[in-house]
């Protein structure tokens, strides 16, 4: 029983295979190679382990047939785990994707707020009232000029809006100190 199921649940995984590939498809049209690097290999590893699952599927079916129970629960245990192994692996490119979209989505309301910040601070500054905020204001002039430009083509969302908020902390700073 352990065996059919560890098989159900490889064929379960294995139809997952072209919907992954699919969408990490077009994840790599919208985001970096540096955005997906922890994912990039995750098809062709699941695949290699969902392999795995077949030939210990077929080694515990001989070890049955042989009488050879304790090899066959280990062969058994060995191609559950590679099941499990590669729905990991899908299931990452699934977070990934939602991550990625979500700090897109966030970089939006960022680059708002920055902007604003920076309009702030611009008047701030132009009155002569806080000298220091040349430094933070061009620091969050650079940030978004990086967004506006890595957004013309493939970019990784979770660095430009660390590098972005990061900026627009130190311009707060500025502006309440």
């Amino acid at each position: 029983a352990a065996l059919a199921t560890a098989r159900e649940s490889a064929q379960a995984a294995a139809a997952r295979l072209d919907s992954a590939r699919a969408a990490l498809d077009g994840l790599e049209t919208r985001y970096s190679d540096a955005a997906l690097v922890k994912v990039r290999d995750n098809i062709d590893q699941a695949r290699e382990r969902l392999a795995f699952v077949e030939n210990a599927a077929d080694t515990a079916q001989e070890k049955i047939q042989s009488g050879d129970t304790s090899a066959a629960v280990l062969a058994v245990r060995a191609a559950e785990e590679s099941v499990h192994q590669a729905n990991v692996l899908l299931d990452a490119i699934d977070r990934t994707a939602s991550g990625l979209d979500s700090a897109a989505a966030e970089l939006d309301r960022a680059v708002a707020d920055a902007r604003q910040d920076l309009a702030q601070a611009r008047a701030f500054s132009q009155g002569g009232a806080q000298p220091a905020l040349a430094g933070p204001i061009a620091g969050v002039e650079q940030a978004l000029d990086a967004v506006a430009a890595a957004r013309g083509g493939k970019y990784d969302p979770v660095d430009l809006l660390g590098r972005l908020e990061a900026a627009n902390a130190q311009l707060d700073a500025s502006l309440e100190g």
